[in-house]
């Protein structure tokens, strides 16, 4: 039996990045591969051995958020566009709406090719923090925000959405519904179960035994981290005998690191010391508005 050939369009394709690519290699980790052949177009490859074939597209870091980069399709259109015709998809992903996936669903819409792409992250949500010293600003950009994405995921042919109340937002801004389907995720409890309590390890990391108040997420502003910093005033203010333990790494650390100097900001933590993390903390505080699922609330 010939394999259907799907041609995947990604801006990163590093495992642990963010949310929305660690739910990429969940489908990718899962690949029938005497079923698919899959071709991977990126533009931040995998820093590890992967399974199959990866064009490479030159990237450019984005102004605003420095730790993330967007392929540039400028000057390589022909050479993607010649690596596609000799693949010949039967099926386009695309990841992001990206400059690279309006080029992949240009391509797709051109040939007509089936395009499929799940809604990882909720851009319309991230305006009013990028715009929070422009406030003029913000109602038009979250219209040319919306009109971009709408244009995108209206075009394609199937659209996964996480949630329901995700579908109900879009179809409030008038996206089309009709071609959107509930991905319904999973959660590993192997990993992250109670069992993993450890009160020996949380208090290596502290050196007391507060109770321990855990944030796990990347640390940029449009998690909603001005909360974070709240709490912490809280804390130091009222003298109140809590640990404010902040698991992840961003732009925003740094200024994290001064604004709560006394809080526990570890960086990126692997997942089974997480799970040990989860499971031996008192509190869980998760106060991201801009979330289309959030993984480490079902963590």
């Amino acid at each position: 039996m010939e394999k259907i050939r799907v041609a995947f369009f990604a801006d990163i394709l590093i495992k642990t990045f963010d949310g929305a690519t660690r739910t990429m290699f969940n489908i990718i980790e899962r690949i029938d591969r005497d079923t698919f052949n899959y071709l991977f177009f990126t533009g931040v490859p995998p820093i590890s051995r992967f399974p199959f074939e990866v064009f490479h597209v030159p990237a450019v870091t984005i102004p605003f958020q420095k730790t993330y980069k967007m392929a540039s399709v400028f000057m390589m259109g022909p050479e993607i566009t010649e690596k596609l015709d000799r693949f010949g998809p039967d099926v386009i992903h695309i990841s992001t709406p990206s400059p690279l996936g309006y080029f992949a669903l240009k391509y797709a819409r051109e040939k007509n090719i089936p395009v499929l792409t799940i809604y990882h992250t909720h851009y319309l949500s991230y305006v009013k923090y990028y715009t929070k010293d422009a406030p003029l600003i913000t109602e038009a950009l979250e219209g040319a925000v919306t009109i971009h994405n709408r244009s995108f995921y209206n075009r394609c042919d199937l659209v996964y959405i996480p949630t329901d109340e995700m579908i109900r937002q879009l179809m409030e801004r008038n996206f089309r519904t009709d071609n959107m389907k509930i991905w319904k995720r999973g959660i590993n409890t192997d990993l992250f179960n109670p069992g993993k309590k450890d009160m020996n390890f949380i208090r290596r990391i502290t050196g007391n035994e507060n109770p321990n108040i855990l944030y796990v997420g990347r640390l940029v502003w449009e998690k909603n981290l001005d909360t974070l910093c709240d709490i912490y005033d809280r804390i130091q203010s009222d003298e109140l005998p809590y640990n404010l333990v902040l698991a992840g790494d961003g732009v925003a650390r740094q200024e994290l690191e001064k604004r709560m100097p006394n809080a526990f900001i570890l960086g990126h933590v692997e997942h089974d010391k997480l799970a040990k993390l989860y499971a031996s903390s008192d509190y869980f505080v998760f106060p991201s508005d801009t979330e289309t699922y959030g993984n480490v609330v079902a963590e």
